[in-house]
């Protein structure tokens, strides 16, 4: 541990760098390659769409921001200490070393051991292997070799896991500071209304990627679930259960007041 230390690797800034710099080594990889059936070409015959609804640097924008935006709008509202600032910041940007590492890992080698992925094309495959429309019998592609290899990365879909893990979290944070489902917050169904939001919109970016026909159904399905058990277990790091009376407080805080009046800490559990 003291030699972690002293190297800075417990610093949550370098952290972040390393974990960027492995995303991008792996991104480059060549992800593995399925072989398609000819009965199930029609699947991935779908047109490609040049626009997509949601564009990639608005979704990132969208699923990054919203969190940090809306702890800084909490913070003014209930005027929150730096402490607890700090604390929620450290959250909302824990689930995104995590997705940096583990989707580019999914995407390239399914965990390369034991884990056996779809790893199906996207839904526009033909049309990025066969710019011409016309395939010939041994299914060899002539489109570009960048946009074949991006065809082939379809399952799960990362659009969905990071807006639901992004705007996941900001869900769980708002049920959290809101009270949504204790005691204080019962009977205020606004309260409910702007939790539900944040998921809302992860849904309507998640769908959009079905509309662009970058992604079946189940990509997006499935990426969703990935993205919001992120949030949840990032949330939980530094926050109780939503359930629970002190869910308004990351855990730093209520050890404080604990301390303070001499109480024991509470034990959660997940």
């Amino acid at each position: 541990y003291s030699r972690f230390l002293q190297l800075g690797l417990l610093n949550p800034g370098v952290q972040s760098h390393y974990l960027c710099l492995l995303f991008r080594f792996t991104e480059f990889l060549e992800p593995f390659e399925r072989v398609i059936q000819p009965e199930e070409l029609w699947l991935y015959k779908n047109p490609l769409v040049e626009s997509d609804h949601i564009p990639k640097r608005v979704m990132f924008a969208i699923s990054f921001l919203t969190p940090l935006a809306v702890i800084f709008v909490v913070k003014i509202i209930q005027r929150t200490d730096k402490a607890e600032i700090k604390e929620a910041c450290l959250a909302s940007t824990l689930y995104i070393k995590s997705y940096l590492y583990i989707f580019s890992v999914i995407y390239n080698h399914a965990f390369a051991i034991g884990i056996d992925l779809d790893h199906r094309p996207r839904p526009d495959y033909f049309h990025r292997c066969f710019p011409d429309g016309q395939m010939d019998a041994k299914m060899l592609c002539t489109g570009e070799p960048d946009l074949v290899s991006e065809g082939r990365k379809s399952f799960p879909s990362s659009h969905s896991s990071f807006a639901f893990s992004g705007l996941g979290f900001t869900s769980f944070y708002l049920a959290g500071k809101l009270q949504c489902f204790t005691a204080a917050g019962r009977g205020r169904s606004w309260r409910l209304c702007a939790m539900i939001l944040p998921l809302y919109s992860a849904m309507m970016i998640a769908l959009s990627r079905t509309c662009d026909y970058k992604h079946h159904w189940q990509d997006a399905f499935v990426g969703g679930l990935i993205g919001l058990f992120f949030a949840y277990i990032c949330y939980r790091q530094h926050y109780p259960p939503i359930l629970d009376i002190d869910c308004h407080l990351p855990y730093a805080m209520i050890t404080m007041v604990h301390r303070s009046h001499n109480y024991s800490v509470p034990l959660y559990i997940y």
